[in-house]
């Protein structure tokens, strides 16, 4: 598809707003008129031809449908229905009026309001608007109806309905014009007034404005030189030779001219006319190939400068087309075969050198004897459209060979690359395999997860099982919380962490954190808030995650009765120290220099069985050196207890913090959303599908990308939720394909959470990202954040939670 012209688009949709107000307005006004009998509000021509009280509602319906549907951004229903149902009602009054007129029944519609006296100008029955009028209705509303159609064809009959309204209007408009009375004042056929065809006309011109992208409109408003061309053109064509009708007509009138010269220089004025835009137009089609011809000059000065560079270089390059016949050789191939680049080009290598092939240095033979291409890596890109290479010359490209001299230089830089592949390839495998297993373990999580959620807010689960399921809730949480693990050190190794930075008050985030640690069967958490300056520019999600990293760690290795202290103080101006001390078991004074290490969890059969893979203290570290600050560790020995100590820099002023975000989440129930959702594994469907009908919402479920993409056809959902591992196809090609229906309103849950997915899930489509095991309080979150975004650019970020982001 052609891109399209941002600024056409945005000028087209303001002038459909602008050109709806005012057929709006118009049609309000002439009601006025009949409300207090104002003549002129009916006729402001005054030729008697009045604009009848049902055309004048017609209007208002007309123009307020057009203005509702235009407002009507994905998620606002209510505004669509209301446009629906002005275009509804500018149908109906128009096709009854159609009946009116061919059958010769009155079904008593035309009088219903105000009464006509009989005779009125142009008036085939009292009260009645003319046929042109009620046509113009009937079509427009059809047109109004099929603007967003399911189809590309239901919304290019729209728009062809649109312009039928612009062709209509204009003969009783050009009667006005040039005084043919038979175009506008014959009753039962022609007859209607100046400002209802005016009304009309601007009606279908903002019909065919409100959908830039679709249809005719999209060749006015495309950005290549057939759009500019139409934008300066059409308007014109059918402007000009009215203006020089008017103009012939006035002259005459006036009496400017001898009447036998009028006709001569009218058609001299619209020659001129013409000219003067076709001239116009030219200059701006030269514009864009002057633009086209400079970028050709820059690409002819790259390929001279490659050129040129391969005329330097020490090795042999030359290339060959599919034949195996030379298209270029530089100065080191001459060398090689031995023969000048005039003699070489066009020669067969096959054919014409067979005896080289076979002498070649072995390295050489096997891009010549055995057909291998090698590409030269460096210039590989630009050279396969320079020189016809191709990976296979037998299928019908060329070949590129690039020589180099045998050395041991070479050879240790082979050896360096191929290791240097090698490490790439295992870390590449290593974090394919870590994502795969989280995926497999998130998977049958998630059903135990929303389980868990689904019973604690049940009024009638029992409450003396209540404990049993808070501890199911924290082993599942453990089991969440490695799985997170995993997935931070493969981020940081990559070195993909990213920060989302905003001012943040340490002391809200700490005492959120000792809440959350607090138990009756640990050790007793102190916490001493001793610093003013406690203001932190920082994620506030990744700082959540330090502070309960260390208290978490320091409860682990702490015995019931024993002591954790979480306190802050002010070391310097422009910093603040966090401290963790407790007097619990301690630390190993030969643990100490490797205690920040991956994996590295000191008294092995101690610490697993306390659980944890040891990388806490690995991601903490890494977060904490990413706000630019340091995390350090001491201890006096096994026994004697240990701290930890985290300096961070301050703001310097208080910031004007804003409020947290939750109360969104609590009127979410109040507004139940039309969800589509798409889950192949069975037991996660049914928990979902429980959780959000006791939440208030409607769902319809499907299992495959073909049984969701009818449902999305079918119906009207305000929301799409889907997984993206399903059995037919990825729920990316589902998004990518039913994007136009869930414009910014649809919700990824996948068990796979990397960089890479998240990009994927963003480039397809989704608003936000949910990993497995989803928490329902973040599902009801990212619900309200959807449903209630207006629609987002793909270049915008997409919203990412993880359960091990939310809750550490």
């Amino acid at each position: 598809m052609t891109s399209l012209n941002s600024s056409a688009v945005r000028a087209s949709q303001v002038a459909a707003n602008i050109l709806a107000l005012l057929v709006t307005a118009v049609g309000g006004g002439s009601f006025l008129g009949w409300v207090f009998d104002n003549e002129i509000l009916k006729s402001p021509l005054q030729d008697g031809i009045t604009i009848k009280a049902n055309a004048s509602l017609g209007l208002i319906f007309a123009g307020a449908g057009l203005f509702f549907l235009q407002k009507a951004q994905p998620g606002r229903t209510r505004v669509r229905t209301l446009g629906r149902i002005c275009a509804v009602l500018a149908l109906s009054l128009g096709a009854l009026t159609v009946f009116q007129h061919l059958s010769g029944v009155d079904l008593g519609i035309d009088q219903l309001i105000f009464r006509e006296t009989p005779g009125a100008l142009a008036t085939a029955s009292p009260g009645r608007m003319g046929l042109p009028a009620s046509v113009c209705l009937f079509l427009g509303g059809v047109a109004l109806l099929l603007l967003d159609g399911r189809t590309a064809r239901r919304r290019f009959i729209g728009q062809i309905l649109g312009l039928s309204i612009c062709v209509f209007t204009q003969l009783p408009l050009i009667g006005y014009a040039f005084g043919a009375s038979q175009l506008y004042a014959v009753a039962g056929y022609t007859g209607i007034a100046m400002h209802t065809a005016v009304a009309l006309l601007l009606w279908g011109v903002g019909i065919l404005a409100s959908r830039p992208t679709e249809g005719v409109m999209a060749i006015l408003c495309a950005d290549d030189a057939g759009g500019l061309m139409a934008r300066r053109l059409v308007p014109a064509a059918f402007s000009l030779p009215i203006v020089t009708w008017l103009i012939r007509i006035y002259a005459e009138k006036e009496g400017w001219v001898e009447p036998s010269l009028i006709r001569p220089l009218a058609v001299l004025f619209l020659s001129v006319c013409s000219v003067v835009v076709v001239l116009w137009n030219a200059r701006g089609m030269s514009g864009l190939e002057t633009q086209r011809r400079r970028l050709e000059v820059e690409r002819q000065r790259g390929f001279e400068r490659t050129i040129e560079i391969l005329e330097s270089i020490s090795d042999a390059f030359y290339a060959i087309d599919a034949a195996g016949r030379f298209t270029y050789v530089n100065r080191q191939a001459e060398e090689l075969w031995g023969r000048s680049r005039d003699s070489l080009l066009g020669q067969s290598l096959w054919s014409e050198f067979p005896e080289a092939v076979n002498d070649a240095h072995p390295a050489h033979r096997e891009v010549l004897s055995l057909r291998q291409p090698r590409r030269y890596e460096t210039f590989s890109p630009r050279l396969s459209r320079w020189f016809d290479v191709s990976l296979y010359p037998e299928a019908g490209g060329g070949v590129s060979g690039f020589f180099r001299d045998v050395t041991e230089r070479r050879h240790v830089e082979e050896e360096l690359r191929r290791a240097r592949d090698a490490a790439e390839n295992a870390n590449q495998a290593k974090s394919e395999f870590l994502a795969t297993l989280s995926h497999e373990i998130r998977t049958p999580l998630n059903p135990v997860v929303l389980t868990l959620d689904y019973l604690e807010a049940h009024p009638e689960f029992p409450a003396k099982l209540r404990g049993e399921l808070a501890s199911i809730r924290r082993h599942v949480d453990l089991e969440i919380q490695l799985i997170s693990d995993l997935l931070d050190i493969t981020r940081i190794e990559s070195g993909k962490l990213q920060l989302n930075l905003r001012d943040v008050d340490l002391h809200e985030v700490m005492q959120a954190v000792v809440v959350m640690c607090r138990r009756t069967d640990g050790p007793e958490i102190q916490l001493e808030l001793g610093t003013e300056s406690h203001f932190v520019r920082a994620d506030p999600v990744r700082l959540h995650q330090v502070v309960w990293n260390l208290l978490n760690n320091a409860q682990k290795f702490t015995e019931s009765g024993g002591r954790v202290v979480l306190r802050t103080a002010a070391p310097q101006a422009g910093r603040i120290r966090i401290e963790v001390t407790d007097n619990g078991r301690g630390i190993a004074p030969e643990l100490m220099p490797k205690l920040f290490n991956a994996f590295e969890q000191g008294e092995t059969l101690t610490a697993r069985q306390r659980g944890g893979l040891g990388l806490g203290l690995t991601i903490t570290r890494k977060i904490v050196e990413a706000h630019g600050g340091t995390v350090t560790a001491a201890s006096r020995g096994a026994g004697e207890g240990a701290q930890f100590t985290v300096e961070l820099p301050t703001l310097a002023e208080r910031p004007g913090l804003p409020p947290p975000p939750t109360a969104a989440v609590a009127s979410e129930a109040a507004n139940p959303l039309r969800i589509l959702l798409v889950e192949d594994h069975a037991p996660t469907l049914k928990a979902m599908l429980r959780l959000l009908k006791m939440i208030g919402h409607q769902i319809t479920t499907a299992t495959t990308c073909a049984e969701a993409e009818r449902a999305a056809l079918a119906g009207d959902f305000d929301l799409l939720i889907s997984d993206l591992g399903l059995p037919d196809e990825s729920g990316l090609e589902l998004m990518k394909r039913v994007r136009p229906r869930f414009p910014g309103r649809a919700i990824a849950i996948t068990g796979y959470g990397t960089e890479q997915d998240i990009q994927a899930a963003r480039e397809a489509g989704f608003a936000e990202h949910l990993t497995k095991p989803v928490q329902i309080s973040l599902l009801k979150a990212a619900i309200v954040r959807v449903a209630g975004a207006k629609r987002r650019s793909p270049s915008e970020e997409i919203g990412v939670i993880a359960p091990g982001d939310a809750t550490p």
